[in-house]
């Protein structure tokens, strides 16, 4: 599970009773999130390390390195509000600065940051910006942990003095994860003539380097699942991007799409892009090995779903003219959406807790469901001409120079920020689920 979170380690050769010992909080957030074929099990843990942490809160003994470590793997996995309690140890511990005077040391002839808290810090350091600026952005609320040089120069270090093959991977994360700020930014910008210019540069800026990051990866791009969920993300966002624009483009989703391409190309050009981008995020969990679902990462199913729900309004989209039928074929929506559902429906299996609730998979198969039930009302609304073949285009030559470009390797749920920005046209969504009440997002990970 550590290729999916590398932020938080546990050293190979430690028995399970020095981590319990040393480590009383992370070992509890770790069995639970790897409790995940026993519903059971992993809610008892669960409740278990809950009440840890209500008891070092209540004794005062809160801020740990093991209590900030276990929290970060249990946001990772199981339950995103403890988020602001593991920021708030990275303050109180006072790991997001020098502990000490910084110090440089010279190492064949090249000057380096020498340590000064320890690569464990570091990286809870940088794991828990990497979590708080991620699912701030994607829940479309306020960044409050904020990126400093710091954090760049503790992932550098932790990189050049790399513990375990992960250690390489962090530097890469947060320099993308910076990226997508930029993009962010851009769009919670009031923009006018000018700052409009200027974005479109920072637009432009950030794609630069996005595909020299890419370029330069010194492992295969398939090695880090997160790298590449990263890399698929910041991608979506640069296709949805225009100065002035809305999150995701949903602002031209109200714009009536043109009979020919040529009357609009900038819009064809923008659906052609974002199809590409969103197909890209949806094919990791359709290339996915089966039975590896419930290790991927909150953000990871967060980012897959984000993508698979702006897929399905890319496609509704392109079905309203002639001129853009061709584009449905590379999402294929009716057959992507059925694999997917099947895919969660054996994922969530029959076990069930105490209680007879299910799993996490088993809530997210029925919404998948559910956004499929309202593709195909939607789909058949569509008038009678845009009822047409949505088979395989790679033998179709014609098409070729007109194929949204490949992008290597899917979205939302309702109160999760998604819900106001991806479904705010008039095609509404079928449902509203309020996060706190269903706790899809709050226990999402279909870890169990």
């Amino acid at each position: 599970m550590v290729t999916h979170y590398p932020f938080v380690i546990v050293p190979r050769g430690q028995s399970v009773k020095e981590l319990a010992q040393n480590r009383p909080g992370l070992c509890l957030a770790t069995f639970a999130a790897a409790a995940h074929d026993n519903v059971q099990l992993q809610r008892s843990l669960n409740t278990l390390f809950n009440k840890l942490i209500s008891a070092r809160l209540l004794k005062g003994s809160f801020a740990s390195l093991d209590i900030l470590q276990g929290l970060l793997v249990h946001v990772a996995w199981r339950y995103t509000q403890y988020l602001h309690l593991a920021t708030s140890i990275v303050s109180d511990l006072r790991i997001d600065q020098p502990r000490k005077p910084r110090l440089w040391s010279v190492d064949g002839g090249k000057e380096r940051d020498s340590a000064d808290w320890g690569i464990e810090e570091m990286r809870a350091l940088a794991g828990a910006y990497y979590l708080s600026s991620n699912t701030s952005i994607l829940l479309h609320k306020s960044r409050h942990f904020t990126h400093s040089s710091y954090i760049s120069r503790c992932v550098e270090y932790i990189s050049a003095n790399a513990e375990v093959p992960t250690d390489t991977h962090l530097r890469y994360l947060i320099q993308l994860q910076r990226l997508t700020e930029e993009i962010d930014d851009v769009w919670n910008s009031d923009l006018d003539g000018l700052e409009k210019q200027r974005a479109g540069e920072t637009i432009r800026h950030v794609a630069t380097n996005c595909e020299t990051i890419k370029s330069s990866l010194p492992f295969p791009i398939n090695e880090s699942l997160p790298i590449l969920f990263q890399f698929n993300l910041l991608e979506l966002f640069l296709s949805q991007s225009s100065p002035g624009g809305s999150h995701y483009g949903v602002d031209k989703f109200d714009k009536p799409v043109p009979a020919q391409p040529s009357q609009n190309s900038n819009l064809i050009d923008w659906l052609s892009a974002s199809i590409s981008a969103a197909q890209s995020i949806i094919r990791i969990i359709i290339v996915l090995p089966s039975g590896e679902e419930a290790i991927l990462s909150n953000i990871s199913w967060i980012i897959i779903y984000c993508a698979l729900s702006l897929a399905v309004r890319l496609d509704l989209t392109a079905a309203k003219t002639a001129s853009t039928q061709f584009l449905r074929r590379f999402l294929d929506m009716s057959q992507t959406l059925r694999q997917i559902c099947i895919r969660l429906e054996a994922a969530s299996g029959e076990d069930a807790d105490e209680t007879g609730d299910r799993n996490a998979f088993y809530h997210l198969a029925l919404r998948a469901r559910r956004l499929e039930k309202w593709y195909q009302k939607q789909s058949a609304e569509q008038p009678d001409d845009s009822h047409q073949d949505q088979g395989p285009v790679d033998n179709d030559p014609s098409l070729s120079d007109l194929a949204p470009s490949s992008v290597d390797m899917s979205d939302d749920s309702m109160d999760f920020g998604m819900s106001s920005v991806l479904f705010s046209d008039t095609l509404g969504f079928p449902i509203h689920l309020d996060i706190e009440n269903e706790g899809m997002w709050s226990d999402f990970t279909p870890a169990g």
